[in-house]
């Protein structure tokens, strides 16, 4: 029996939610998308749509192992068996676009959800290529960096510190030989700290729920991942009230599939709901900030009014735009801060290099 929960280790099955997430590109699933919203939107149902998407992936059949083929064959399957489409679908789609599409479902906005999918794709992507531009600038000068620090500490200063000693060194040329001595002693050491400080923020951002973890959101990168889902949040919120699904019912759903962060989140508000706080009033009443400070402001003004789903859904896209620009302009500071930092590191070496073989001919009498 196919059984579904998600890749944070959630009880309630086997079978996790972006388990083979891998299996089509961002751009495959986004023409994925679009090629279903344009079969629902001309009243073809989802079940013969997909067998038509089959049909075509694996060339009538010719081609039964063409991996959109399989998937399409896997989902096909699993609603025979009575699964809804967004559970068949789970594990070839990530976390954030199984919201947007289970909420969809639910709320028989099913084509409007393959468009907010794509563009959740979209966006996810323009803040990805940001942050891999200044990753990739900034790794760039990482090596930069470290090449001039190790040249420095194993040839530059050694080749001048031949006739003087550490001790008759002062000022701005005995930091540079300490320097030199720290990347000597301490440098291959430094550098696995780093990795491993990168692979720790990496896995912590979904998982870590400790009492700290409120301060780090408001430090990036965690506060970028606090944003974009809570974006998400929004988005997939909003979608199941349309469907008239009850506010606390919403989270519950929504709470099911996420990660330990979002989970824990949701289950706070929703434990606020159930004394009677309003939405927004339960969010800032859990304490958390989440989705945002701003966001919560905005959804305890809009209260139980008339319109509050669409009001959220818009919301939500606008936080979202907004986010990917703010992270676009810091991707831009970053770069802008490597390459200061790289021109500084070589000026110290330049000019503490000088120092101590200015030093080095005093010593010897050379003037």
């Amino acid at each position: 029996m196919w059984k579904l929960r998600n890749k944070h280790g959630s009880p309630n099955g086997e079978l996790a939610v972006g388990s083979r997430a891998g299996t089509l590109s961002n751009n495959q699933r986004i023409r994925l998308y679009n090629q279903l919203y344009i079969h629902l939107k001309n009243g073809n149902k989802l079940d013969v749509a997909l067998t038509d998407m089959y049909e075509i992936y694996s060339d009538d059949g010719k081609k039964p192992r063409d991996k959109v083929a399989l998937m399409m064959r896997d989902i096909l399957a699993g609603m025979d068996n009575g699964i809804s489409f967004a559970n068949s679908m789970a594990p070839y789609i990530p976390e954030g676009e199984y919201f947007l599409i289970s909420a969809g479902e639910k709320s028989s906005y099913l084509k409007e959800a393959m468009v907010q999918a794509s563009r959740f794709i979209k966006a996810k992507q323009r803040i990805g290529a940001s942050m891999r531009k200044a990753f990739v600038y900034n790794i760039f000068l990482s090596i930069m960096m470290v090449a001039v620090l190790i040249v420095s500490a194993y040839y530059l200063i050694p080749q001048s510190m031949v006739m003087i000693k550490p001790a008759q060194l002062t000022g701005f040329a005995y930091g540079l030989y300490a320097m030199s001595q720290f990347v000597v002693n301490y440098g291959i050491y430094t550098v696995v700290l780093i990795i491993g400080f990168i692979f720790l923020v990496r896995w912590s951002q979904p998982n870590y729920t400790g009492r700290h973890r409120i301060l780090l959101d408001h430090v990036w990168p965690f506060s970028l991942y606090r944003t974009v889902n809570g974006a998400t949040f929004l988005i997939s919120l909003s979608s199941l009230m349309q469907a008239n699904v009850q506010t606390g019912d919403a989270l519950k759903e929504l709470a099911e599939h996420a990660s330990p962060y979002i989970r824990q989140r949701i289950l706070a508000a929703r434990s606020g709901l159930h004394h009677g706080e309003g939405l927004g009033d339960a969010l800032h009443v859990s304490g958390y900030k989440f989705p945002d400070p701003e966001a919560i402001r905005h959804l305890r003004i809009l209260g139980a009014k008339s319109g509050v789903e669409t009001a959220i859904a818009q919301f939500a896209d606008d936080w979202l735009e907004e986010t990917i620009k703010n992270v676009e302009n810091m991707a831009e500071v970053v770069r802008n801060v490597g390459m200061i930092m790289l021109f500084s590191v070589a000026g110290v070496v330049v000019s503490g290099t000088a120092l101590i073989q200015r030093a080095s001919q005093s010593a010897m009498g050379i003037m």
